[in-house]
């Protein structure tokens, strides 16, 4: 049985070749970026506008209020 060949030389020769290094840092930067901001929706304390708001946990991070229970 003949064996299908699925890419062509200009594919694999594109998957071959290893990304530029100001490709790679801006992939890298992009990701930091994105891991920051979701640290810090995590630990800034924000307001609570629930309605319902529990005086004890005034001020304090989502972090914090997940902890005390």
């Amino acid at each position: 049985m003949d064996r299908i060949e699925l890419r062509s030389e200009s594919v694999r020769k594109m998957i071959g070749q290893v990304p530029s290094r100001l490709i790679r840092m801006g992939i890298t930067l992009i990701a930091l970026v994105v891991v920051l901001l979701l640290l810090a929706a995590f630990l800034i304390p924000l307001p609570d506008t629930s309605g319902g708001a529990h005086p004890e946990n005034a001020g304090k991070t989502f972090y914090e209020r997940m902890t005390q229970r």
